[in-house]
């Protein structure tokens, strides 16, 4: 069974919206929700993995405990990093990997762990690149500087937890992700709030209704 993963409150929201999921079809597991869905007369599960690492690995171990899982895509939104991209480009990652930025000073020392991700040919006119993942949210412009010294295209507070737990289960890992906002600095979190949670609501319209149905052909 094909797997989706959905982290924020927000996202899993406009999912749950976008196929149309009442209370009524909801399932409860230890760590959040989740739903099964028919897309192109294909049942797939989608369920909320949360955010930071801690919560997003133990909550995929627990769906590939108790479900026939062959493949895990986690879909969302993510903090860009690399000036070359803008806000609402869309992305199947290559790569992704931990990292923290809490050392300034270092560099190439940052981001560890890399794990390579499966890309569906299908999807190549999607952009391409590597996600980092850290546990808190990318606001400040010097921690964004950081990463773009360890050549991280966009930051996110899962992807690299769910890839690891998928690798240790040898199954493929796929992440697609739209970029909602870019660090601003703490003096522009609202703005940068408020951006992402506009471009959310347009970034999972597109990954299900457009892209989501791609893959299950």
């Amino acid at each position: 069974m094909l797997a989706f993963a959905v982290a924020s409150k927000d996202e899993w929201i406009n999912v749950k919206k976008i196929y149309q999921v009442n209370d009524s079809l909801i399932n409860e597991s230890p760590f959040s929700e989740y739903f099964y869905a028919a897309i192109n007369n294909s049942k797939c599960l989608f369920y909320r993995s949360m955010v930071r690492k801690v919560l997003s690995a133990a909550s995929t171990q627990w769906m590939i405990d108790h479900f026939n899982i062959t493949h895990i895509i986690v879909i969302g939104t993510c903090a860009g990093v690399n000036f070359d991209h803008q806000e609402l480009d869309v992305f199947q990652f290559k790569s992704t990997c931990q990292c923290d930025v809490m050392v300034y000073g270092l560099t190439n020392q940052l981001c560890k762990g890399e794990i390579e991700l499966y890309c569906f040919n299908k999807l190549s006119y999607l952009k391409s690149g590597k996600i980092s993942t850290q546990d808190k949210t990318l606001v400040l412009t010097k921690d964004a500087e950081m990463l773009r010294n360890e050549n991280i295209d966009c930051d996110d507070m899962e992807s690299a937890a769910v890839a690891t737990v998928c690798s240790i289960n040898n199954i493929p890992c796929t992440v697609i992700k739209g970029i909602s906002d870019f660090a601003n600095g703490i003096e522009n979190f609202n703005d940068q709030s408020n951006k992402y949670e506009k471009n959310t609501i347009i970034i999972m319209d597109k990954i299900c209704n457009e892209i989501i149905p791609i893959i299950i052909e």
